[in-house]
């Protein structure tokens, strides 16, 4: 979060004048959830309403998958670690006379992929491969080739990406059945975090995806 700061860069070294670019996201670890925000009530007019109140906020974004006909949730993003510790204390936040609930913002799991065959669920320590596959070609990493500029196709289908993408249909069939073998424990997927499985892997008519709630916003005093 420090470096999101224009004041905590040089205008210049030596001669070479530096032309600073804001970060297009920040780490997780700042980041809350306002959740069902009615859809009458846009991101600017949050942020009009927030910052008065908390300087520090970098973007407020809706969540995707989480819009509805009448109300979504919203993520906003703090670069100062005090703002972001001040909204959760409270667990609430009026916004135009309506009083939301705030949670902390969970960033959705990585997959594990080995960085040897580029295959789900193992780590390099534990493949099987002969060689270092290519992410990029599919070919052997250590045949002397550079793989930086190397021709893209997917080892696992031949498509045009790397075999590591996530619209990749190994990774996409392996993200549906670890979604699936974690909604059959409940414990590991509890039902109010459903609702964040990506639409890819959700079963058809499954009501995990309808965003509802169990304590309806009201109005401030």
């Amino acid at each position: 979060m420090y470096l999101c700061h224009v004041s905590h860069y040089p205008s210049s070294i030596g001669n070479v004048q530096i032309k600073l670019e804001s970060p297009k996201q920040l780490p997780a670890q700042n980041s809350v959830v306002i959740k069902f925000v009615p859809t009458t009530i846009s991101k600017d007019d949050m942020l009009d309403e927030m910052k008065p109140r908390f300087s520090s906020i970098f973007m407020v974004n809706e969540m995707i998958g989480t819009a509805r006909s009448s109300i979504r949730h919203i993520r906003v993003i703090f670069k100062q670690q005090n703002e972001y510790e001040k909204i959760l204390y409270h667990w609430r936040i009026v916004i135009q006379v309506l009083v939301l609930d705030v949670d902390e913002y969970l960033p959705p799991p990585k997959i594990l992929i080995c960085t040897k065959c580029n295959l789900p669920d193992h780590i390099k320590k534990a493949c099987q491969a002969p060689y270092v596959i290519c992410r990029r070609c599919g070919q052997d990493k250590e045949n002397g080739d550079s793989h930086t500029e190397c021709a893209i196709r997917c080892q696992h289908y031949g498509g045009n990406h790397i075999s590591t993408d996530y619209k990749c249909p190994t990774i996409v069939n392996f993200r549906k059945n670890l979604f699936h073998k974690l909604k059959n424990n409940t414990d590991k997927l509890p039902a109010h975090v459903r609702m964040f499985i990506p639409i890819d892997c959700r079963k058809p008519n499954d009501r995990d995806r309808i965003l509802t709630s169990s304590r309806r916003g009201y109005l401030s005093p």
